[in-house]
């Protein structure tokens, strides 16, 4: 384990790791602040227990990458200084790292707001003098958003005719970023008045789900795609998030009980995005491309109550422990090559897939089957699926928020958790009793014995104290 010291103004970490010969070397670390130093420390810990093998190398990279990643926080304008005259763009240079940090900004969520401007907000009011922005400047910029067609996936391969506009829940959020950045113009002296303005009216467009029925429809079509199918799998049974599961460690995964722990993410960032918001980052993939400007990594989740349990269906215990022969095949094939960071759901060769993959290819498959446009869902969408599927399955909301690992009432969370537990495996249950009803499935509702038989051949000592326990627990002789 790494150790922190402070000395002074200074934050250390201390750590031991094992050079190219065997020999047992210490190394301290020092950085300015304690969140440096702690971020540092996690991130030795994750090398020596995932890859103590590559631990010097990989620790020499890091702290080279820390030694260029100087993150600052900009200053805000001297009052003296006369801003009146400078343009929105310049600000909104100067605001953005600002807002990411006093906000405590997740790397992608400053990757999302950088996108907004340059696509969406700069490209109309950048090159303006920021005081000379007006309320007729505003209205004029959302009509302009109304009017401007989707790009990315909803514009490929379709005519121009066909393409969507911005939705009116997009344009309500660039409006929202916009007004929250001429609070702090205003505060900094770029602009002498805040101009009035009403927020846009409309409605959201409601993500769509499947139904049961048609889940399973799609798991039976897409048996021979594992990866695929384990993905569909375990967003809809979980309710997961593509980067929960992403994140997924083998090492996590407790197949005696049918559970596994969710306590990590795996986003694309941007390195920007990591100098300016100063995110805590558990570990930073490798690239796979010299070049890239982003780069995969693993994070915790947004909050402490993200971190929780997720009970397995015997089904998916089943295909979860046919993924892990798979990847103990895959290390063989690739011996030295295989980047083992024990990962569930991975390339062939161990490294981390790009969450936003998951969705790619969910649609793709989609439209492979022949699903029409109209009835497919977003990769998120199973996660709402499976949620809708648990709310009528169980009409306990509080059970429903637990296990998708949202924000819950406090008494919830702090007095009753241990009866929590049981009300979600519970659920569990009646989520497979429900889900796996068909005359299809009911042919292979032998997965069950098969599991428990893998699980006892692997785990003895668990039938040794089964045996044991219902010895001692039989009636007496009459």
């Amino acid at each position: 384990m790494a150790m922190l010291k402070t000395r002074g103004n200074s934050h250390n970490v201390i750590y031991t790791y094992k050079d190219e010969q065997g020999k047992i070397k210490q190394q301290w670390e020092t950085y300015a602040t304690e969140t440096e130093a702690i971020q540092r420390k996690a991130f030795i810990e994750y090398l020596k227990k995932f890859q103590p093998e590559t631990l010097a190398e990989q620790a020499f990279q890091y702290r080279h990458r820390k030694d260029r990643q100087t993150p600052s926080i900009p200053i805000p304008s001297e009052p003296h200084e006369n801003n009146l005259h400078k343009t929105y763009g310049e600000f909104i240079r100067k605001w953005l790292p600002y807002r990411a940090i006093k906000k405590g900004w997740q790397p992608t969520t400053y990757d999302t707001a950088v996108g907004n401007f340059e696509n969406h907000i700069l490209p109309y009011f950048g090159d303006k003098i920021a005081n000379t922005i007006t309320s007729e400047n505003i209205d004029d910029w959302l009509d302009w958003l109304f009017k401007k067609p989707c790009k990315g996936s909803k514009s490929y391969g379709k005519k121009r005719s066909d393409i969507p506009m911005l939705s009116y829940g997009s344009v309500k959020k660039y409006y929202s970023l916009f007004c929250s950045s001429l609070v702090t113009a205003h505060e900094w002296g770029y602009i002498s008045r805040i101009p009035a303005s009403t927020a846009p009216k409309g409605r959201y467009n409601r993500r769509k789900a499947w139904k049961p029925q048609e889940v399973r429809q799609f798991l039976k079509q897409t048996e021979d795609d594992k990866i695929i199918h384990l993905l569909v799998h375990l967003a809809f049974v979980g309710s997961l998030r593509e980067s929960e599961v992403a994140a997924i460690n083998i090492n996590q995964i407790d197949l005696s009980k049918a559970r596994l722990f969710l306590s990590h993410t795996i986003e694309r960032v941007s390195e920007a995005s990591i100098q300016a918001t100063r995110s805590e980052v558990a570990f930073i993939y490798p690239k796979e491309k010299g070049y890239a400007h982003t780069v995969l990594v693993l994070k915790d989740t947004k909050t402490e109550k993200s971190v929780r349990k997720m009970y397995l269906t015997a089904p998916l215990a089943l295909e979860i422990s046919e993924r892990i022969e798979q990847i103990r095949e895959d290390k063989l094939l690739y011996g030295r090559n295989y980047h083992d960071y024990g990962l569930l759901v991975c390339k062939p060769d161990g490294r981390p897939f790009d969450p936003k993959w998951f969705n790619r290819a969910f649609k793709r498959k989609q439209a492979e089957l022949g699903i029409l446009p109209k009835h497919q869902i977003e990769f998120q969408g199973l996660r709402k699926s499976g949620q809708m599927h648990k709310i009528r399955l169980s009409a306990n909301d509080f059970q429903l928020v637990a296990e998708a690992g949202g924000q819950s009432p406090a008494v919830l969370m702090e007095h009753y958790n241990e009866s929590l537990e049981e009300e979600k495996k519970n659920l569990s249950l009646l989520v497979e009793s429900d889900f796996y009803h068909d005359a299809d499935y009911k042919k292979n509702m032998d997965a069950e014995e098969k599991f428990l038989i893998q699980v006892l051949k692997k785990h003895p000592e668990i039938l040794r104290e089964f045996l044991h326990n219902s010895q001692f627990s039989a009636p007496p002789n009459m």
